[in-house]
């Protein structure tokens, strides 16, 4: 049988979970659009922006990418995560769909500068799996 708040404290209960739940720490993120002039500097805006063939939609600080966001490369690979100074940087997945080699494998884990780095496992498209430490992008150990 669920349990179910129907007591003299019920409205005390109510209160403090309401309190907890505004006093909760959250993360900021930008909710106002870019411009649609790329011309323009892009700052603490989401938006999208395609160059090349590759595609980027997510935060923008100063004209780079910066926090969340995902970012599809020509060649298929994909990075869903954060991002800082135009790199991933922060927690991310990273799905390899174009070599031929690592096809299907996908990364999640931290990243430092663009490369794997920290701890992360990476799911091999032929079912084994590598959980662990990552250096400069290389797996440690």
């Amino acid at each position: 049988m669920p349990y179910l708040l129907t007591s003299t404290r019920t409205p005390l209960v109510v209160a403090l979970l309401a309190l907890v739940c505004i006093c909760q720490p959250r993360a900021q993120t930008a909710s106002i659009s870019c411009p649609v002039d790329t011309a323009l500097v892009w700052t603490g805006c989401r938006g999208t922006l395609v160059k090349d063939g590759h595609t980027y939609t997510g935060e923008f600080l100063n004209n780079q990418f910066h926090g969340k966001g995902a970012y599809w490369f020509s060649d298929g690979d994909y990075f869903n995560g954060t991002f800082k100074n135009g790199l991933p940087d922060g927690w991310g997945v990273y799905v390899f769909a174009s070599d031929d080699k690592r096809k299907g494998d996908r990364y999640v884990g931290d990243f430092h500068q663009g490369q794997a780095q920290g701890r992360g496992t990476t799911f091999f498209h032929t079912g084994a799996v590598y959980a662990g430490q990552y250096v400069a992008g290389l797996p440690e150990g």
